[in-house]
């Protein structure tokens, strides 16, 4: 069942649940609401094959421009008015592209099309999709972690000693 096919009285309790602190799976669980409903952000990673920063307004340009490519007007028409990127770190290329709850999916599937960000070479991978920036955050930080342990892995074996070491050096005296 979507969203909008529930009672004024329906959506009211839905945001009570909300406001409360209600996690999506049980809001979407008791009031039999599809989870895609609740996905507005999502996590993308932005690899340019030249050096050099990524901004947030040429992000944004591009998803627009796979959109249109994609979907033509009715694509951008959709998309546009809730589109906004929200957060951009510079130094792993990772974003939170904002979008409307429906035009999510658009969105999603012009991702791996984009070509070239702000006149750079450039593609763009979806990671995640998120109902909050805080859930995407929890997300990237078990994704930066896990990212982290493949790249010690490939260390030669003295660096992983070295490494290992400065890290209980970094805890202290017990």
């Amino acid at each position: 069942m979507e969203l909008k096919s529930l009672s004024l009285q329906e959506k009211v309790k839905v945001l009570a649940r909300m406001g409360a602190g209600a996690s999506m799976r049980a809001i979407c669980a008791e009031f039999d609401i599809k989870s895609s409903t609740f996905y507005p952000y999502l996590v993308v990673e932005v690899a340019a094959v030249r050096g050099g920063g990524v901004r947030m307004n040429s992000l944004k340009a591009a998803v627009v421009e796979a959109v249109k490519r994609m979907h033509g007007d009715f694509g951008v028409g959709a998309v546009t008015p809730g589109l906004g990127v929200k957060y951009l770190n510079p130094e792993t290329c990772v974003a939170f592209v904002s979008c409307g709850r429906g035009p999510h999916r658009l969105v999603a599937s012009a991702l791996p099309f984009i070509t070239q960000v702000g006149g750079r070479a450039a593609s763009v991978r979806s990671l995640h999709h998120a109902a909050s920036m805080r859930h995407g955050f929890i997300f990237l930080r078990k994704y930066n972690e896990e990212r982290l342990k493949q790249m010690e892995e490939q260390l030669p074996a003295q660096d992983r000693e070295r490494l290992q070491q400065q890290r209980l050096k970094a805890l202290g005296p017990r």
